[in-house]
């Protein structure tokens, strides 16, 4: 992996954990803001429906889950505030999810083969599905 890869890398990781620590997803000692189980009931949706206040502490909020007295404020950075707070509206990239494959594809010529794809002609930057068969011709 090259060094631009791994400081965008975690460039992002870093992002990441700042929003996850602003928003008060729980740490060792835990506090008001822990998250709420992920496993939900047909109880829980029904609290939500109808009544705006159930809304705080029960949201999802992108990758993360919004705890008491928080509500959600940028789902696209997972970010999490209190109840009257405020914050950025600042557009996030998708986090990786834990086994997710994050290899970049092939490098072929100019361009990276993408998944399920393999590289049969660098000089012509010709990726075609694993497996299938290409022409050997020289390219500009």
């Amino acid at each position: 992996m090259n060094g631009r890869k791994i400081m965008a890398l975690s460039a992002i990781a870093l992002m990441v954990s700042f929003s996850v620590t602003a928003c008060g997803v729980a740490d060792e000692q835990g506090d008001e803001n822990d998250p709420i189980s992920s496993e939900s009931t047909d109880n829980d949706s029904a609290a939500l429906e109808g009544d705006d206040d159930n809304l705080i502490g029960r949201q999802k909020c992108g990758n993360n889950e919004c705890g008491p007295g928080t509500f959600c404020c940028n789902a696209s950075c997972g970010v999490c505030a209190p109840k009257g707070g405020a914050c950025t509206q600042q557009v996030c990239d998708p986090v990786a999810k834990v086994g997710e494959d994050l290899t970049v594809g092939e490098v072929c010529g100019s361009v990276i083969c993408g998944k399920g794809l393999s590289c049969c002609n660098a000089s012509c930057s010709r990726c075609v599905p694993k497996g299938m068969m290409c022409t050997q011709e020289a390219c500009n």
